[in-house]
Formats: structure tokens, C-alpha cells, sequence
């Protein structure tokens, strides 16, 4: 795993005007900045993955100027500032070509994933808010180092992804320390018995709709003093058809989690048809728990690629900052 603290130290540079290329995982501040393209830009976009790059956002290898963005963290409206390496985010958006290297965000959306105390650890998981969550060296941290194991009774928030169909696994992107309090995040598939809701061991109260069985959530609120219920403040419900125009830009990085007939396969929860996609690398083919990126247009309820990416272990720590450079001293310190 990457040591945030360590980042600048560790930085493997490619000096190009004002591209900086730097290999290794860290956190960090976004930047701003524009992108080139116009308000008059005619083609729609929609993008969701882990934040890869600042300046402004990067995601799935294109440039999102931010500067204008309506920016929501957990359902609460945010800055640019708010959002940080590894965090999937959902961004909508404009581009003036159909296959963008930059685009202008209109709206971009983050939700963590838990948040509570670590109540057991691993070599490659934590458990904390009632899931056990697989960390790897592509997860990034911030706030804690990666060679300062986590222990049991730590404050950390979570973002990640679902390793699989059902919700039951998820993979660590960010991790950061939390302020120890009684507040609660827990992602999952809820079960209802007897009128009473249960996430992830813990029953769900006061919550603004009724849940249904077998609806997958993420529900943020308080626990109680014996930690055995929680309060519901907000509840984000996922796994719901996205709400896309037919004919939009839509990339789609995340984990295979289901494989099908000829080519279709889900990245999350939703469909890819890859029978005219080119894979990255050559001659690969998708398969179930795989990290891929895939690029194409909406069809109303597919996703019809035109390339699919398998990404490496180090495809996904590479970061990439855009920006004026400051107080130059050498290529090795800027």
C-alpha cells in the first residue's frame, strides 16, 4: 500500500509543460482549473469511477473542469476541495468531441461507503460499521499511513466499490481517519422480518421511507449507546437503474461482478455489451472480480462499449496532477 505522508518523496515525474506524471498512490488537495472546453459543447457525458487526477478532476483518463459544478459529498452539498483521491464519484457532464479526453462537470456525486470503528482486522481487510472491507495496494489513505496497520478501535470513513453481484464484498479505494463520535455508515443488502429492518447486524430506525427486504443501501446516522441500532439520517439507495439519455457518453470503471453469454458482462450493477468493443490488452476477455474500465454510449439500459479496459495493479496507482508548477528547486524538487 501507498504511505500518503510519503507521496512527495516517492514521486516518479515526467515534466511536460505542466503535466505531471507521478506513479504510486497518495491523497491530496484538488486543484482547478480549465479544460478548454466551451459552454457551447454539444455532447453529453456521464462518468463514473474512482478520482484519479486533479486539475480539475480526473476520471476514467478524462479531464472534468469542476470550476462550475454542482459538487454533493454524502448528500451534502460540497466544494472541490471536499473531494480526494480514490473517491468513486458519479460526474455528469458536457464535451465538445463523442469520445472526450476533456469535458465541463455539471454535477458531481460521492458517497462513502462506512464509517465507524475498526472492530477487527487483517492482512488484507477491516471491518468496521459491520462489513469487512478488502484493502489493497492500490487502496489510498489519508489522514493514516499504510505502514501504520489500522488497529481495532480506530475512526476511519471508507470509500469503495462492490466486489460482487449481492453486495457482500467491497473494496477499499480511500480510507480516512475519522473523529471518534456515535455516527454510523454501513453499505449493504437490507433484510426486513417481522417489520424490522437489519443492516449489516444493525436495526435501522427512524428512517424517512419505508425499507424494503432485500434493498441495497447505504445508510448514515447514529448509533445508539450499545451500537446495536442506528438512527437514519440519510439513506442512499443503490443498485438502481441509472437515469441516463439515450446516446450519452457513458464510461463505467469498476469490478466485474457478473459474466454472461458472448460478451456482456456487469461492472457493478450495470450491463456492458462488449461484441464491438476493443479490449485493452489484447486479446483479454472479461472475468469476475477484474478491475475494468469500459468507454461507449448508452442504449437506455445497456451500456454498448466501444473499448474495454482490464486495468493492472499498476494502471490503478498511477496519479496524475495538472497544474502551474511553484517554487521550482530541481526536477526532483518542485
Amino acid at each position: 500500500m501507498t504511505n500518503l505522508d510519503s507521496l512527495w518523496a516517492r514521486l516518479s515525474y515526467c515534466v511536460a509543460g505542466i503535466l505531471l506524471v507521478i506513479a504510486g498512490c497518495g491523497g491530496g488537495s484538488p486543484g482547478t482549473g480549465g479544460t478548454g472546453v466551451t459552454a457551447s459543447s454539444s455532447y453529453p457525458i456521464q462518468s463514473y469511477g474512482s478520482i484519479t487526477g486533479f486539475g480539475s478532476i480526473i476520471v476514467n483518463g478524462v479531464r472534468f473542469d469542476d470550476s462550475t459544478a454542482v459538487i454533493h459529498v454524502d448528500g451534502n452539498t460540497g466544494n472541490n476541495w471536499k473531494l480526494g483521491l480514490g473517491m468513486p464519484v458519479s460526474v455528469t457532464g458536457r464535451s465538445t468531441t463523442t469520445v472526450p479526453t476533456e469535458a465541463i462537470a455539471a454535477t458531481i456525486d460521492t458517497w462513502s461507503i462506512a464509517q465507524g470503528t475498526v472492530t477487527a482486522t487483517s492482512t488484507a481487510s477491516i471491518t468496521v460499521a459491520g462489513m469487512t472491507i478488502t484493502t489493497n495496494p492500490t487502496t489510498v489513505y489519508s489522514g493514516t499511513a499504510s505502514t501504520t496497520p489500522i488497529a481495532v478501535g480506530d475512526a476511519i470513513k471508507v470509500w469503495g466499490i462492490s466486489n460482487n453481484a449481492n453486495y457482500s464484498s467491497w473494496l477499499a479505494t480511500r480510507i480516512e481517519s475519522a473523529t471518534a463520535s456515535s455516527k454510523l455508515t454501513s453499505s449493504g443488502v437490507v433484510h426486513v422480518l417481522a417489520g424490522k429492518a437489519t443492516l449489516n447486524g444493525f436495526e435501522l430506525t427512524s428512517t424517512s421511507a419505508p425499507l424494503l427486504d432485500r434493498q441495497v443501501v447505504t445508510a448514515y446516522g447514529s448509533t445508539t449507546a450499545s451500537a446495536t441500532s442506528v438512527t437514519v439520517a440519510t439513506l442512499h439507495v443503490l443498485d438502481t437503474p441509472p437515469m441516463i439519455a439515450e446516446g450519452t457518453r457513458v464510461e463505467r470503471e469498476g469490478v466485474i461482478t457478473s459474466v454472461g453469454p458472448g460478451t456482456r458482462f456487469r461492472i457493478g450493477s450495470t450491463e456492458v455489451d462488449a461484441s464491438n468493443a476493443v479490449f485493452s490488452p489484447v486479446g483479454s476477455s472479461p472475468a469476475l472480480g477484474v478491475r475494468a474500465e469500459a468507454k461507449g454510449s448508452w442504449n437506455g439500459s445497456v451500456l454498448v462499449a466501444q473499448r474495454v479496459e482490464l486495468k493492472s495493479q499498476a494502471q490503478l496507482q498511477q496519479v496524475e496532477l495538472i497544474g502551474n508548477i511553484s517554487n521550482f528547486i530541481s526536477t526532483a524538487d518542485f
